[in-house]
C-alpha cells in the first residue's frame, strides 16, 4: 500500500516540546514499517496554523488524493492535521470518496498517537462520534446566534447590517432615515398601485433617488429593499 505522511509545527515552542518534524517523522516511519506500507514520502508544513486546511503542505496532500495517489494517510498526532472537529469530519469525508493508488474506494487515514485507523470498525466509530461531535457545536452556535440576534431586536437595536430606511444610533437602537424613508413610501405606493418592476426602477431613479453609494437603483436591489422591508 502507498502511504504518505503528513507533518506539521506552527510555532518554535511546539519543535521544542516533542511536537517537532523530525519526531513526528519518526513516529510516522515506524507506524509505516510495522504495517508493511511502502512509505512514498512524509509532506511537512512548517510554521502552518492547524485553523485551516489551507496549507502549501495540505494543498499537496490532497492534490495527490484527488489523483488517486493515495492508499493510506498517516500523521503521528490527530492535531498535526487540523484542531478543528469540522474541518477532520470534512476531510475524512474526502478521503472516503477518494479512489485508491490500489484501485479500490476509500483512502484510509491513521493517526498513531490516538491509535486511530479508519479501515478498522473501531476507527470509524471514533469518526462518526467526531461527525455528530461537530455538528453539535454548529448547532449550539447556530442557536446563540439566532438568541443574540433576538435580543438585539427586542431592545430595538440593529441585528447585522442597518436595513434600508433606518441609521444606527451611537446606543445601537434604529432611527428612521428621512430620505430613504421616502424611498419605501414610493415603493409601497407603486406595489400597491400593480406596477412592474421596470416601471417602479424607473421611477424611483426618475424621482432623483439613489443607493447608499449615490448610484441609480437596480430592479434586484430594489426588490431585496422590498423583501427586507416586508412589502410584497
Amino acid at each position: 500500500m502507498q502511504a504518505y505522511g503528513y507533518v506539521r509545527v506552527s510555532t518554535g515552542r511546539q519543535a521544542d516540546s516533542g511536537l517537532s518534524l523530525e519526531s513526528q517523522r519518526t513516529k510516522i516511519k515506524a507506524l509505516a514499517e510495522l504495517n508493511d506500507f511502502s512509505l512514498v514520502k512524509i509532506i511537512e508544513d512548517a510554521g502552518a496554523s492547524g485553523k485551516t486546511l489551507d496549507r502549501p503542505g495540505m494543498r499537496q496532500l490532497l492534490g495527490l488524493i484527488d489523483k488517486a495517489g493515495v492508499d493510506v494517510v498517516i500523521v503521528s498526532k490527530l492535531d498535526r492535521i487540523t484542531r478543528s472537529t469540522a474541518d477532520l469530519t470534512r476531510l475524512i469525508d474526502r478521503l472516503r470518496s477518494a479512489r485508491r493508488a490500489d484501485g479500490g474506494q476509500g483512502v484510509d487515514f491513521i493517526s498513531a498517537s490516538e491509535h486511530l485507523d479508519t479501515s478498522t470498525a473501531s476507527g470509524r466509530l471514533v469518526i462518526n462520534i467526531l461527525g455528530t461531535v461537530a455538528m453539535w457545536e454548529r448547532e449550539v452556535i447556530s442557536e446563540r446566534v439566532t438568541e443574540a440576534l433576538a435580543r438585539k431586536k427586542k431592545r430595538g437595536e440593529a441585528a447585522g447590517n442597518t436595513p434600508f430606511g433606518y441609521d444606527k444610533a451611537e446606543d445601537g437602537k434604529l432611527i428612521p432615515n428621512d430620505t430613504e424613508q421616502k424611498v419605501l413610501g414610493e415603493l409601497r405606493a407603486l406595489r400597491a398601485s400593480g406596477e412592474k418592476w421596470v416601471r417602479i426602477t424607473q421611477n424611483i431613479n426618475g424621482n432623483g433617488h439613489r443607493t447608499r453609494r449615490g448610484s441609480r437603483f437596480s430592479r434586484q436591489g430594489l426588490q431585496q429593499i422590498a423583501r427586507s422591508a416586508g412589502i410584497s
